[in-house]
């Protein structure tokens, strides 16, 4: 679906750099007013993506969140060694005060994917068997996220896995954000919601071409 873009409703230059630029403070802000209780834990995604059960031993979330889907995957694969990421200092909290949390199961720690080397105090090159990213890359701004890919490939196995789920380009919640008649827009197919977090939505070959980039 084609969104024709408005450019009366682009969001001044100097605030989406500001939305870009303080991406994880909005986050904190919204897992402190939301705790761990905003989205469901994700029990389907066993479903969706067969690959968890094959998996051998390290998995690596990035963007976990309050650990919607870290618990899930645990409940039901509790040999997997997991680590788990996001900005947001406040949801690493939420994860660390989950009653099922376990350091010698779970490494929970603070890294923003876009910056250089996120994940180098916790995993080396090529470590990791699998990594999952759902829901993550729509809170990145568009010029970082060649920079975000690159920073899961570093960390990959030859041969890992990447299991991915997103907003796609022409999804209803982009026509919403698109048609309010407010200035949303901070980039192509990327909007800032009220509460200041982004939301972009992808184009499925496009994205493909990026992860195709760095490997994947």
């Amino acid at each position: 679906m084609q969104i024709y873009q408005d450019f009366s409703d682009e969001v001044p230059r100097f605030f989406a750099d500001k939305y870009s630029r303080d991406a994880s403070r909005y986050w904190d802000k919204f897992y402190c007013r939301n705790g761990s209780n905003f989205f469901k834990d994700r029990h389907y995604l066993e479903d969706e993506f067969p690959q968890l059960n094959e998996i051998a031993d390290i998995l690596l979330e990035v963007g976990c969140g309050a650990g919607n889907t870290l618990y899930p995957l645990l409940e039901r694969r509790p040999g997997l060694k997991m680590y788990a990421c996001d900005f947001s200092a406040r949801a690493i909290e939420l994860v660390k005060e989950h009653p099922e949390y376990d350091p010698a199961k779970i490494t929970a720690f603070v890294a923003d994917v876009t910056q250089d080397r996120p994940f180098d105090s916790y995993l080396s090159p090529g470590s990791v068997d699998l990594v999952t990213m759902i829901f993550v890359l729509s809170a990145v701004s568009p010029e970082n996220l060649t920079k975000a890919v690159g920073n899961v490939s570093r960390v990959l196995k030859d041969g890992g896995l990447v299991l991915f789920r997103d907003y796609a380009s022409g999804d209803l919640a982009q026509l919403r954000l698109a048609g309010e008649g407010k200035q949303r827009r901070v980039g192509d197919n990327c909007y800032v919601r009220g509460d200041g977090t982004l939301a972009c939505y992808f184009d499925p070959d496009s994205l493909a071409n990026i992860f195709a980039e760095h490997g994947m």
